[in-house]
């Protein structure tokens, strides 16, 4: 019943679930009788048929409570919460939720209480009463993010430990050839000294050996490619992690008439990232680049983003937000106790790592904008002509910044058809061409102007389309992410 309803085949989960039920009443079973009556329920319910479901997730609640089977007590009570709701019987729906969420809080089921709590905020706002929605809703947000920021970061933990364990499989399998290769060598000439026939009989030998190491060699490249495989599997599903954590493009779409993303990790998963947050008439919009790219540079990536969503509950000032990440990442990092060190210690790792920011806050009723960055610059093209720079304060998010590291701001009033820029430095540092040079920022500036006539997706078509001409067959240097947006 179960398969069945996963693959959405209701009519099968529904006849097997009835069958389950007149087994379970047959054997007197009150356990299974609250559960077959539960999810035969909660199948209704996801078909949208109200009706139907009612009875059946009255009957798996009263079983559960008979037999103090509180899982499906919780699951029951949920779903008629959620029933009672779309029926618009607002009493009935608290009482449920309400016993619900008690029931998810003894049974330590952050899942359940996630749900009750975005029914409950859909509830109070159907009520009426704005307070109590906003407080559930609030409830609901911060514990999903906790369970993201859980789940990613044992994925991202798991993978690194497949990573190590391969590469060291493949550090001993090297050496184990290059051993049995020197063993094979000195038996081969130690038998070149010997008479004829012991010539003969050891080369055959040494043939047998080498065929068997042969094949010991090629069983253990296929183990080693089989968990490359793997740990591929691992890091493309880590990028739709990545992504989904970083925000669609059509959020920037839906604050900006016209806007354009180009983003292009060098391996996969990305260390720049970027960031965007509205609230009221103000407009966020961050570019972060992390120390490092692949999987290190993912794992500082979504340290910044979720730094940068904690610190925005308190502030909304580029540069007081761009002191409080570096704050809280030296913080997370252990970086603050080096600063008043003159020859800091030896560590595992490297305690300068961090990330290159730039932050713009834009307030889309007096079309105006504040500007701050910790080396990274941002431009406007007014005009199509005219450039205006905004330069950083010269020196990265974390490593050795003092925790009181100031980020100077610049306001900045815009015009109709102004167009902004924020990018990090991988389009710039790559090299190719004809002479193996890098672009450099002046050529980079130069292919900006020189689609300043063209619509902001053509742009981004055409910049992408001249970045991989110029790349060829070179290896890719680092992560590229530029954003523009039309005002």
């Amino acid at each position: 019943a179960g398969v069945f309803q996963e693959q959405k085949n209701y009519d099968s989960s529904i006849l097997y679930l009835k069958k389950m039920i007149k087994l379970s009443e047959d054997s007197h079973d009150t356990t299974s009788m609250a559960d077959a009556y539960g999810n035969l329920g909660a199948v209704y319910l996801e078909m949208g048929d109200t009706a139907n479901s009612l009875p059946y997730c009255l009957l798996g609640a009263k079983y559960a409570e008979l037999t103090g089977y509180n899982y499906q007590l919780l699951t029951s009570s949920g779903n008629l919460g959620q029933i009672y709701l779309m029926e618009k019987n607002y009493d009935e729906s608290e009482r449920y939720l309400m016993k619900a969420e008690a029931l998810a809080e003894e049974l330590q089921s952050p899942e359940n209480r996630s749900a009750n709590y975005k029914m409950l905020a859909k509830l109070y706002e159907a009520k009426g009463d704005s307070g109590l929605a906003n407080r559930y809703l609030n409830r609901y947000t911060d514990l999903r993010d906790s369970m993201i920021n859980e789940s990613r970061m044992k994925q991202m933990t798991d993978l690194e430990a497949k990573y190590q364990s391969t590469k060291k499989d493949k550090e001993l399998l090297e050496e184990r050839t290059a051993s049995e290769k020197k063993t094979l060598l000195v038996y081969s000439l130690s038998i070149g000294l010997t008479l004829v026939i012991a010539l003969a009989f050891f080369a055959w030998r040494g043939y047998v050996n080498k065929k068997r190491l042969s094949e010991e060699i090629h069983k253990q490249k296929e183990i080693i490619e089989l968990k490359s495989h793997e740990i591929l599997d691992s890091i493309h599903y880590a990028e739709r992690i990545q992504r989904a954590i970083l925000p669609p493009p059509e959020v920037f779409s839906s604050f900006f008439g016209e806007c354009f993303l180009l983003y292009i990790p060098k391996d996969i998963v990305s260390g720049d990232f970027y960031w965007i947050y509205r609230e009221a008439k103000t407009v966020l919009i961050g570019v972060g680049d992390c120390t490092g790219h692949g999987v290190p540079g993912a794992f500082m990536s979504m340290l910044g983003i979720d730094k940068l969503n904690e610190i925005v509950k308190s502030s909304l000032d580029p540069g007081e937000i761009l002191m409080k990440l570096n704050r809280s990442v030296k913080a997370t990092l252990h970086q603050a106790e080096l600063e008043n060190e003159a020859l800091p210690p030896v560590r595992e790792s490297n305690v300068q790592d961090g990330m290159d920011m730039v932050i713009l806050a834009i307030d889309t009723e007096k079309n105006s904008m504040t500007y701050a960055g910790a080396n990274r610059p941002a431009w406007i093209c007014r005009g199509g002509k005219e450039w205006i720079e905004f330069k950083p304060t010269k020196v990265s998010i974390g490593g050795y910044t003092t925790d009181d590291q100031q980020f100077g701001l610049q306001q900045f009033s815009l015009q109709k058809n102004d167009t902004i820029y924020l990018c990090t430095d991988g389009f710039a540092d790559q090299f190719g061409g004809e002479e193996g040079k890098k672009i450099m920022t002046k050529r980079f500036r130069e292919w900006l102007a020189g689609v300043q006539h063209l619509p902001m997706e053509k742009q981004r078509e055409e910049l992408q389309s001249r970045f991989l001409n110029w790349k060829g067959d070179v290896e890719q240097v680092d992560d590229v992410l530029l954003i523009g947006i039309k005002i």
